[in-house]
């Protein structure tokens, strides 16, 4: 006589309890992976920004590491600022420009990482008398004249200084959120030795607090 086996099946409860499991941990882990993707995109722009930028100063005929006045006289003045993005201009890709006015640039005000409206930040984009532009790739550009000492403190960048530091703020995905410095809203500085990112002398210590040195740290890290 064959013996009969019996399948037990799952009850509703147990299908249901299942369920709400499994729902439970992907609350928890989805986030985290977004969040992690969403930080290696950033970070991955981030590079490519640089790249892209730094051969466009490199094979601007007006940049001469041995004579870098042209580059160094526009501290507050937009039209000199202007003449600088006019040297690099035919070797980018640009769909639009803005001489010290709003549309070229993300109309939710930059953040600094503790979610406060950072220092310099504007509708214009990030400082006065400034020009901003925006890539093909929808990447979002703020050309800015610093002095020497505010280069060293704000931006951790201390050597090859010229008269005045032109910063280059990206934002890498443009007029989209989170519009956050150490997000996707970095800075790079041009030097007598090229464009260097903000925080390549300080460590990016400033990263967690004004964000305008954070690109350093995350081009090294990530």
């Amino acid at each position: 006589m064959e013996k009969r086996v019996t399948k037990r099946a799952f009850t509703l409860a147990e299908t249901l309890i299942t369920l709400v499991v499994i729902g439970i941990l992907a609350m928890i882990t989805v986030p985290s992976l977004m969040q992690t993707h969403e930080h290696y995109a950033f970070s991955a722009a981030l590079k490519k920004n640089f790249s892209v930028l730094s051969n466009a100063f490199s094979l601007s005929k007006k940049f001469d590491y041995n004579d870098y006045e042209d580059w160094g006289h526009a501290d507050n003045n937009s039209q000199g600022i202007y003449d600088n993005y006019i040297y690099i201009r035919s070797h980018l890709n640009v769909i639009r420009e803005c001489k010290d006015k709003v549309g070229c640039w993300s109309q939710d005000i930059t953040l600094d990482p503790k979610g406060d409206v950072a220092s310099g930040a504007t509708t214009k984009g990030i400082g006065t008398n400034i020009v901003t532009f925006t890539l093909s790739d929808g990447t979002n550009v703020c050309l800015d004249y610093w002095n020497e000492s505010d280069t060293k403190t704000r931006f951790g960048v201390t050597e090859n200084l010229l008269q005045n530091s032109l910063s280059v703020w990206v934002d890498v995905n443009g007029d989209k959120k989170p519009n956050r410095m150490g997000k996707d809203v970095y800075a790079f500085i041009l030097t007598s030795a090229g464009l260097v990112p903000a925080g390549a002398n300080n460590g990016s210590e400033n990263c967690t607090t004004t964000g305008y040195d954070c690109a350093a740290k995350y081009i090294r890290h990530f």
